[in-house]
């Protein structure tokens, strides 16, 4: 039976649970207002129906709901968001980013709860092709508009200027971020999507679906070098992880691939760690009017994410179990600034949003323990897969797996620089594990009713 025929016989459920995944890099909606439209995006809202209809099947099939350990680590990293508020100087901001915290472990719940055989796991691997077609198409539209038709601006390109003392290169050209709202948030995406994609390409014998995935995964670099996101390295990582799928093909091309990735993640962490903590920003120049000397020296300064770090470790010290509050970092960023007695004034002019970087900011909002609880997840949820791909005796389970587990290893790498536990696809590929794992128990492993090749 064709894919389009089986789509059909989904129940209504699994049809909106597709168009949900189609949804997802669809970020920042226009028509709210500011911040509403930061924060929320269109699968949000239809992630209610979603629920609902979830909800519903649920009583009338009365279906078991999967039972894995990662609901421990879960619930407390749940806990500590909750408990953070009390050193909280802004409850509602703390409450938004616990409704937030609620609403990604309900996506975790729904994926793993949802996917309960590998037809279905089968289409959703298939509506994120059509999902990241959809990305792809869009960010090559933008790159068309500004380097083709020369438009000084495009829906799916961020351009901004960077103040005088501080003009890094990759603040200095249009970045392509396509449907989503940022280009390390596209990037980030991009990361989920090779793991996926090379994990599905080995376990796959339709030669259509290869030939999408290969066309797909080149588009992928291409859009991502016009990124200019720290997140390559991220990629680059993803990528050699996810090679390991090929251990049996042990020819002479996929040996130099492996070995360039690797000459390539050496070149670009050096390359990171360069544009992370070091950049150069000013001229300073002192005149002495006894001395009559004028002295030109140039001065290296640090960029503003080594003061994010700095600063973060400040509060972790001063509040290391429950942290300063859930959603709190940006304020207590400019309260931790401006009582600094040695404060350097060139940092207030890059006072932005955000912590970037998931291990200062979620140790600084939630504490030790809440950041020790995230890792735990991540490390737990690496555990789990690395089981299905050594022990798993079904190879298209054993494959997918492998690729989940480049593309959640590429996220953490991303979250050196990146809050990367606020995202929806990455928690969705969480709940998607979790989904293998249980399907590789129950040794769902019979002929699928529907043939893909």
């Amino acid at each position: 039976m064709s894919i389009l025929s089986s789509y059909r016989e989904s129940n209504l459920t699994e049809k909106l649970f597709y168009l949900f995944i189609i949804l997802l890099p669809i970020m920042e909606v226009h028509q709210f207002p500011y911040p509403f439209g930061k924060k929320i995006q269109y699968s949000d809202l239809f992630f209610l129906i979603l629920f609902l209809a979830f909800i519903i099947s649920y009583f009338k099939t009365r279906m078991e709901w999967v039972k894995t350990y990662l609901y421990i680590p879960i619930c407390l990293y749940f806990l500590m968001h909750v408990f953070s508020m009390f050193n909280s100087t802004s409850v509602l901001k703390s409450l938004l980013e616990i409704t937030g915290v609620i609403y990604l472990i309900a996506i975790f719940f729904l994926v793993n709860n949802l996917v309960n055989n590998r037809d279905i796991l089968h289409k959703v691997l298939i509506s994120w092709m059509l999902a990241l077609g959809i990305v792809l198409i869009c960010g090559l539209i933008g790159l068309a508009e500004v380097y083709i038709f020369q438009k000084e601006s495009s829906l799916f390109m961020l351009s901004y200027p960077a103040p005088e003392r501080h003009k890094l290169i990759h603040r200095m050209i249009p970045r392509v971020i396509s449907t989503l709202r940022s280009p390390d948030m596209l990037m980030s995406y991009f990361v989920v999507s090779a793991g996926l994609l090379i994990g599905f390409f080995e376990s796959t014998e339709n030669k259509k679906i290869k030939t999408s995935i290969i066309t797909l995964l080149g588009l992928l670099l291409f859009v991502a070098l016009f990124t200019t996101s720290r997140g390559v390295l991220a990629l680059l990582v993803c990528f050699f992880i996810a090679t390991a799928v090929f251990k049996e093909r042990k020819n002479l091309c996929l040996i130099m691939t492996r070995y360039l990735l690797i000459i390539m993640i050496a070149g670009f962490f050096s390359l990171f760690i360069i544009l992370t903590i070091w950049a150069p920003s000013k001229i300073a120049v002192s005149d002495s009017a006894i001395a009559g000397e004028r002295n030109l020296s140039i001065d290296f300064h640090r960029t503003n994410k080594f003061y994010y770090y700095k600063y973060a470790l400040s509060m972790i010290k001063e509040h290391p179990f429950i942290g300063i509050g859930s959603g709190n970092f940006n304020k207590s960023l400019k309260e931790y600034y401006f009582k600094n007695p040695k404060r350097d004034p060139y940092f207030k002019d890059f006072i932005t949003y955000d912590p970037h970087s998931t291990f200062f900011g979620l140790g600084a909002e939630t504490g030790l323990i809440g950041l020790i609880s995230f890792f735990g997840i991540i490390l737990l949820f690496l555990k789990y897969m690395f089981d299905i791909y050594k022990n798993s005796e079904d190879r298209y389970m054993a494959n997918i797996a492998l690729g989940i587990m480049a593309s959640v290893i590429g996220i953490l790498v991303q979250a050196i620089t990146m809050d990367v536990q606020n995202l929806r696809f990455l928690w969705f590929v969480l709940g998607l594990g979790i989904a293998l794992k249980n399907i590789s128990q129950n040794n769902n492993l019979t002929e699928s009713r529907y043939t893909y090749g």
